[in-house]
C-alpha cells in the first residue's frame, strides 16, 4: 500500500507531519494498525522512504481520473505487448 495515502500527506512530509498523521489516521481508521505502523516506519526511514517515493510516483487513483477506461474489465488477451523492449 502507499503510505502516502494511508497518511493522507504530502510527500515533502516533515517527521512531525508525519507523527502526526500516525495518529489521525488511527482515529479514522481507514486502515488497519499494522497498515499505519508499516505507513510511519516506511517514511521514517530515509532509505525506505526514498524507495516508496519512487514506486509511488503516480498516483494511480489520481492517474486514472483523467483516463476515458471502459467499464467492463479488460481481459489480457485484448493488451498488446511493446515489443521495443525485447533486446534487453
Amino acid at each position: 500500500m502507499n503510505p502516502y495515502k494511508i497518511l493522507q500527506i504530502a510527500r515533502d512530509a516533515s517527521q512531525q507531519e508525519i507523527v502526526q498523521a500516525v495518529a489521525l489516521a488511527l482515529q479514522r481508521k481507514d486502515y488497519s494498525v499494522r497498515q499505519v505502523a508499516e505507513a510511519q516506519k516506511t517514511l521514517m526511514d530515509p532509505r525506505a522512504r526514498r524507495v516508496a517515493e519512487f514506486i509511488y510516483l503516480l498516483d494511480s487513483q489520481r492517474w486514472a481520473q483523467g483516463l476515458s477506461l471502459p467499464k467492463e474489465r479488460l481481459s489480457l488477451d485484448r493488451l498488446e505487448l511493446i515489443h521495443c523492449f525485447d533486446k534487453f
